[in-house]
């Protein structure tokens, strides 16, 4: 709107400047008191600034306010710009003012003093003052931290609010299992449901510590009979696969041919060196091939 109020006034006082400054299309010029290069600034009303009209005297030419110029060439100290928001401040120009925080540590992040208040920031200041320790550029805002109990670097679900870290917290978080340094996730652990001391596969859970009656690996075969593990003492040819090996319930010396005795072809499980197919050494009285010769 101002640059209307004053392309109306070039017209109005076209006729009388080019008489007064001939072949020259002069400017107006504004009073820049503070000498940011902006000049003092209007409020729209062309009478109060440009000029004031009067209907008699002076030839009906228009006496100009004294904050504005028009000529040529503008004495010193004077602007073409009148925007300025504040023209006893250097400071402060046509941008609207705001406070600006000294950041100390150059993060980026302000402390809440000092501050200063003006359109442009100075060097070392930023428009936040967000940091909580502006002597450290790692630490700005206050953030979550997390307990890392087991050491390991990974946080657990406990946490609290604070700008530096208290002892013995982090920033990550994640660890299930923050009372073990080892793992950041439960383990599956399977349970043993006869009591013998030997968990089967059926049912499992994943935790950091087993509860009762759960352990880490799956040893027992037969989880319905508490006779029946991986290791126990087996009765030979009793059918029943105690010590969860397999058929070597039927293979007593463990060369691995079952005795005659459940259909097998070993003639002797006592000993290893006599099965069907054995390499017979005649005339020693061991029938080692079991053919009865």
């Amino acid at each position: 709107m101002k640059s209307i109020y004053t392309f109306i006034l070039f017209l109005l006082l076209f006729g009388y400047t080019i008489q007064t400054y001939g072949q020259c299309t002069p400017s107006l010029y504004f009073r820049d008191d503070d000498g940011d290069g902006h000049g003092i600034g209007t409020n729209g009303e062309i009478g109060d600034v440009y000029a004031d009209y009067y209907a008699s005297g002076n030839n009906g030419a228009p006496v100009l306010h004294t904050n504005v110029y028009l000529g040529c060439t503008p004495p010193t100290g004077w602007s073409q710009e009148n925007n300025d928001l504040d023209d006893t401040n250097a400071l402060i120009t046509e941008i609207s003012p705001q406070n600006f925080y000294l950041d100390s540590d150059g993060d980026g992040f302000g402390a809440t003093s000092p501050f200063v208040h003006q359109s442009h920031a100075p060097a070392g200041y930023v428009n936040n003052r967000s940091d909580c320790n502006d002597n450290n550029p790692n630490v700005n805002e206050v953030q979550t931290w997390y307990l890392d109990a087991d050491g390991d670097g990974v946080g657990g679900s406990i946490s609290q609010e604070s700008c530096d870290p208290p002892p013995n917290h982090v920033l990550s978080t994640g660890d299930e299992c923050d009372n073990d340094a080892s793992t950041l996730n439960g383990h599956t652990w399977y349970f043993d449901s006869d009591g013998d001391g030997f968990a089967g596969s059926a049912t499992t859970i994943i935790a950091c510590t087993a509860p009762a009656n759960y352990y880490a690996t799956a040893d027992d075969c037969d989880d319905s009979n508490p006779s029946i593990y991986d290791g126990a003492p087996d009765v030979w040819y009793d059918g029943i696969d105690s010590d969860c090996a397999g058929n070597s319930d039927h293979d007593q010396d463990g060369d691995g041919q079952n005795t005659t005795a459940v259909g097998g072809t070993d003639c002797d499980d006592t000993d290893p060196t006599e099965f069907f197919g054995a390499t017979e050494i005649w005339y020693d009285g061991v029938d080692s091939n079991c053919d009865g010769l």
